[in-house]
């Protein structure tokens, strides 16, 4: 069957991180660690990313295209190899970045420019730039879901409780309506499919099969919970165990079991 008792699991959240702006005349800027160097990079949302070729000298020469609010074009540039490169909490690791001559943005500023933090990374980063004349910032990451614990372990309990006393309709709103359960030999798509499955396999049974799960990772990423699983179910004469992964998606105020991949079938 799989995981309904991830339906909530213990989410590992992480709050946003938000690093301080600073300004070389009107271009915002900000700090990075490339090994033991303290750089400033322009934040440039219409770039992609680059390194001032003055601030890093060796590397190998190549013909690239690269984008900026001008719009794309091919230069002749310097690849560079940076082992990594860390943005306050978060790092990036064997970054290659073409090396241009930025020096004129640096003169147009009055100031010290070493690259561009550019749209490529802050996709990865899920980061947002707020500029504002008291304080800008740049946001990393998005913030977890708002319920308590108290509200998300209610809600786990509930579709544990359902599965284990057979309540097929308790168990319904444990599922999104597009859920798909995956295994080795079969597929069951959407959530009717799925509860017609719990009762034709595990609901008939007696005495009722009784489910537990050990969750070995979990993630979250916005309206997403993703992790891996152990799997046991207890039955009858026989004992069902399984791996997988599981997704779960938040609709409204409420977290529902998205699909589940088995890494095996189950016995029968």
């Amino acid at each position: 069957m799989g995981c309904v008792l991830c339906l909530i699991p213990e989410i590992l959240r992480s709050s946003p991180e938000k690093i301080p702006i600073e300004y070389c005349d009107v271009l915002p800027v900000i700090r990075v660690q490339v090994e033991d160097s303290s750089l400033l990079f322009l934040v440039d949302t219409a770039a992609t990313s680059m390194l001032n070729i003055c601030s890093f000298a060796k590397g190998r020469s190549t013909a690239i295209q690269v984008s900026s609010w001008k719009g794309p074009m091919v230069t002749s540039a310097r690849e560079v190899h940076i082992p990594e490169l860390r943005l306050g909490n978060h790092r990036f690791n064997d970054l290659r970045l073409p090396a241009i001559d930025l020096s004129p943005i640096a003169k147009s500023c009055g100031g010290r420019i070493d690259g561009i933090l550019g749209v490529d990374l802050l996709e990865q980063l899920e980061a947002t730039l707020e500029l504002s004349p008291s304080a800008s910032t740049l946001t990393i990451g998005r913030e977890g879901p708002d319920e308590d614990s108290a509200a998300l372990q209610f809600d786990r309990d509930h579709c544990t409780r359902a599965f284990n006393q057979g309540d097929l309709g308790g168990i319904r709103e444990c599922f999104d309506p597009q859920f798909t359960l995956y295994t080795s030999g079969s597929e069951i798509r959407g959530r009717e499919g799925m509860l017609d499955y719990l009762l034709d396999r595990y609901f008939s049974l007696n005495p009722a099969p009784q489910l537990s799960l050990r969750l070995e990772d979990q993630r979250s990423v916005g309206n997403a919970i993703w992790f891996g699983y152990d799997l046991t179910i207890r039955i009858p004469n026989d004992e069902i165990r399984m791996q997988g992964m599981a997704i779960c998606r938040r609709s409204g105020d409420r977290w529902r079991l998205l699909s589940m991949h088995n890494s095996f079938e189950e016995k029968r």
